[in-house]
Parts: C-alpha cells; structure tokens; sequence
C-alpha cells in the first residue's frame, strides 16, 4: 500500500491542490469524467508498482527493482 501511495503522489504532486479548480474552469461538469479517465490512464503504472513490491519487498523502491533488472 506504501508503494502505492508513493507512486500516486509522485504522478500528481501538488497538482492535486491547484489543478482541479482550473479544470472545472475549463471543462464544467465533465470534470469528474476527465479525472477518471486520467486514473484509468495511470493504473497500470500503480498495478505495476504494487506488483514490483510484493515480488521484493525490501526498502529502496525503484533503485531495488532496477538493481535487480539489470545487475550491479
């Protein structure tokens, strides 16, 4: 779940804060439908994520999983 959490925040930042006025701004009450569409889109990154921390689940995150890929 960590991975997870970390992974989301890295993919919004502080965008979360600023960003979702300007979009009801812009786009009206097809907001929401914008947002999950951009989750659906950044799924699979997150499954992946959470499926690289189950297999090694050792501290280190991305560094640890490209050691391993790639070797020393």
């Amino acid at each position: 779940m960590g991975v997870l959490a970390i992974s989301i925040s890295a993919m919004l930042g502080s965008g979360i804060f600023v960003l979702p006025g300007l979009a009801a701004g812009m786009t009206g009450p097809s907001v929401w439908l914008a947002y999950i569409v951009a989750g659906v889109c950044v799924l699979p990154a997150a499954l992946s994520k959470a499926e690289l921390s189950t297999a090694m689940p050792t501290s280190g995150g991305s560094y640890v999983y490209i050691e391993r890929t790639f070797g020393p």
